[in-house]
């Protein structure tokens, strides 16, 4: 194969545009070791692809660690305790969601009682000023006459 015609190949091919048939002419112009036309990375790259093929792929055994099920009364009962876990899963989130409610409606209560309180005070401080801005008010009228 000639120099430019391995430039256009190698070109497409790390651009992702070859065909699987000009793929293949590029693997197989660098696994038979023809000249490389100073393309070293890329023939040891195509090398490497090939030295792949010759790996035995090892099928992955599924391990069973649970020994089987042969009795049927045992799944009955599985599957009864897989509805009381349900429903003991629900009743556990309904009470946590109630007590949690019912802390945050306390602490609302507490605070409408707490501002409540502030208002009460705030009033109480208002009004004693006002009586004492009058008193004032007062004596310096009757100092005046």
């Amino acid at each position: 194969m000639s120099k430019e015609k391995i430039e256009e190949l190698l070109k497409k091919y790390w651009e992702g545009e070859t065909s699987i048939e000009e793929e293949r002419l590029i693997k197989q112009h660098f696994a038979l070791g023809k000249e490389n036309f100073g393309y070293n990375s890329e023939a040891e790259y195509f090398s490497k692809i090939n030295d792949f093929r010759e790996i035995e792929i090892v099928p992955i055994v599924k391990l069973n660690f649970l020994p089987p099920r042969t009795d049927r009364k045992k799944e009955k009962k599985s599957g009864f305790f897989k509805y009381i876990s349900i429903a003991a899963l629900i009743a556990i989130t309904v009470l946590v969601s109630k007590f949690t409610y019912d802390q945050i409606r306390f602490k609302n209560n507490e605070a409408i009682e707490m501002a409540h309180s502030a208002e009460k005070d705030l009033m109480e401080i208002s009004n004693s000023l006002n009586e004492g801005y009058q008193d004032h008010n007062v004596s310096i009228i009757e100092n005046r006459q």
